[in-house]
């Protein structure tokens, strides 16, 4: 089966994934619950690659990374967790599924990029296909990475590339 069949059929649980990481609401200014959607991401990222995250915090901000093999970085991955929606949005508007689109606080920017990015990780880890990737999640992207830039810095030095796995708009 093809790295794509495998997160086609992997769709009811990333689904499941991004409706539990959207239930945590994670907007810039609470640390409180940005520490609490660290454990989410890290819990997800741990058990699609089999490999908990370093915690790095950063003036009370929780920012996750990942290494794989003991090789130099290559290529990293670089998503965020925290939203520019206030507590609450989720009364308001909760997560829903209709047909083959989903939506909620957060939904495209960028909690479904973090599932898709760790989906699409399983596969290479289940081949232990992972050496040389870094992945790092930030918790303060929606107010200009100021505790991570140095972290992602740090972490892509060297790496021949970098991949964003935020959703795009409308038209790619």
């Amino acid at each position: 089966m093809s790295a794509l069949e495998q997160l086609r059929a992997a769709a009811p649980v990333m689904r499941e994934d991004l409706a539990g990481l959207v239930a945590v609401e994670s907007p810039s200014a609470d640390l409180d619950a940005l520490a609490r959607c660290a454990d989410v991401v890290a819990e997800l990222g741990k058990r699609c690659t089999g490999l908990a995250p370093e915690r790095v915090v950063v003036a009370d901000r929780p920012h996750l990374r990942w290494r794989f093999g003991g090789g130099p970085v290559r290529v990293v991955l670089v998503g965020h967790f925290d939203t520019v929606w206030p507590l609450g949005t989720l009364a308001r508007w909760p997560f829903a599924i209709d047909g083959d689109r989903c939506t909620g606080p957060g939904v495209v920017d960028m909690k479904g990029g973090l599932v898709v990015l760790f989906h699409a990780l399983a596969d290479l880890a289940a081949r232990s296909d992972l050496d040389g990737v870094a992945v790092v999640c930030n918790s303060d992207e929606e107010i200009g990475s100021p505790t991570s830039q140095a972290l992602i810095e740090d972490t892509a030095a060297g790496a021949a590339g970098a991949l964003i796995l935020e959703g795009s708009a409308g038209g790619g």
